[in-house]
């Protein structure tokens, strides 16, 4: 717990400028890091949810440290967290935070304003709560299982491949919701247990994924007791740049128990759609 504290009181206020961030990348800026280890940073990863009027739509900043290829330490801040309808993990309408460090668990921070104390300039301390250990969904198969898919999607319009390989398997989710916005608030629904598994299915024209979009949100799943691989079923590794190109350019991630379904799922669903293409 009180490493918790200390992971989030350095996120909220440190002036470490991360090896690889959206701003950064973007800028040129280099940031600290030595070799295979180095900094993530994601100042906000679903800009429509900052904007947006529903209070359902969420938005997060993730940050997460990252040796030899994978994350070893992951915070995502979430303001707008608890307004969510589809969470239940808050007792109040304030914001949480989550942060998971490698082989310690994932825990869950609900912010408190009336805790903190101000300082001069009128910004509020993090307050020292209890931090919770998150809980992931109990789903033990597809079909006890909550898929959450994005708000554009269509899981019965037969443009999903994951809804496709499932169906040709006679496979069916007990639920399926919708969430916006950006990739780390689906890693945080599964991390928490609002959803069972959420597949990143790859877009036209993609040649490669941000990093800064999966790094904090891969660690914290995982650490919850989730798995989070590409589509061939292999961990993703993340390397010093600002892109990773995953295994058929997409992410699975679930509550690890029914994974190897899903993955199988999409390979059938690949093989269906190579036998439907047309032979020159």
């Amino acid at each position: 717990v009180e490493l918790f504290h200390e992971l989030v009181a350095s996120f909220c206020s440190s002036s470490v400028v991360p090896q690889w961030g959206e701003n950064g990348a973007q800028s040129g800026r280099q940031g600290e890091g030595e070799g295979d280890t180095f900094w993530v940073l994601d100042p906000i990863d679903g800009t429509v949810g900052v904007v947006s009027d529903c209070e359902d739509d969420q938005y997060v900043i993730g940050l997460a440290l990252v040796k030899g290829g994978e994350p070893i330490v992951g915070v995502m801040g979430m303001p707008n967290w608890c307004n969510w309808s589809l969470q239940s993990a808050c007792s109040s309408r304030k914001g949480a935070v989550m942060a998971a460090v490698k082989g310690c668990g994932t825990f869950l921070l609900e912010l408190d304003e009336t805790d903190g104390d101000g300082d001069e300039n009128g910004s509020q301390r993090l307050p020292r709560g209890e931090a919770q250990s998150v809980d992931r969904a109990n789903a033990q198969s597809v079909r006890e299982a909550t898929f959450l898919i994005s708000q554009s999607q269509r899981w019965d319009g037969g443009a999903l491949p994951i809804a496709n390989g499932l169906a040709a398997s006679n496979l069916a989710p007990s639920r399926v919701i919708k969430g916006c916005c950006g990739s780390l608030t689906k890693y945080a629904a599964v991390a928490l247990g609002c959803a069972s598994a959420y597949v990143e299915h790859p877009k036209p024209g993609t040649k490669a994924l941000k990093i800064w979009d999966h790094v904090s949100g891969v660690i914290c799943v995982t650490e919850s007791g989730g798995t989070v691989t590409d589509f061939a079923g292999a961990p993703l590794a993340f390397e010093r740049a600002a892109t990773f190109r995953p295994g058929g350019m997409g992410v699975v991630v679930s509550n690890g128990n029914f994974h190897e379904d899903l993955v199988q799922a999409l390979a059938a669903s690949k093989q269906q759609q190579q036998q439907q293409e047309p032979v020159d």
